[in-house]
């Protein structure tokens, strides 16, 4: 694992070149990559007694804006490799790797080549109803908020 500076390419890379990656500048660059098509990241959803798996398909050269997480839990890279930004810092990660987030952490993932990641979190209560998930999970942005109020339904 080496930790390097990230080179972004796409529309915004001009807009957020050498800046710290602050949670302010997260929501920046977010609400800029929201005006922009959206590309379809395939989620799948499992659950076992006590856990939550929830895992997303990420196309090369697509940047993922992950939500802020409630819980601590343990990230899973399965498959590619990606360049991800988080508590100031951008580190280049190659499948297989598991990385434990804390509550509070916010994460921009870019990916390199095709990527498979997953969130486990724990999960007590044995909930199964995603919109029901989401709000023990995860905190959606104001800017997330507003594009999605927008948004075809099928963006949301």
């Amino acid at each position: 694992m080496k930790s390097e500076v990230l080179s972004l390419t796409s529309k915004v890379g001009a807009e957020v070149q050498g800046l710290q990656p602050t949670l302010a500048r997260i929501e920046a660059v977010e609400a800029r990559c929201l005006e922009l098509p959206q590309v379809a990241c395939p989620t799948t959803h499992v659950f076992a007694k006590g856990v939550y798996w929830r895992e997303v398909a990420i196309p090369a050269g697509v940047f993922a804006m992950g939500h802020e997480h409630k819980t601590e839990h343990i990230n899973v890279l399965l498959a590619g490799k990606v360049r991800v930004m988080v508590d100031g810092r951008v580190t280049e990660l190659t499948a297989p790797q598991v990385i434990v987030s804390g509550p509070g952490i916010r994460k921009v993932v870019y990916a390199v080549t095709a990527t498979r990641w997953a969130n486990v979190h724990a999960n007590p209560t044995d909930e199964t109803d995603l919109d029901k998930i989401e709000d023990l999970f995860i905190e959606k942005s104001a800017g997330y908020l507003a594009h999605k109020e927008g948004a075809p339904k099928w963006l949301s």
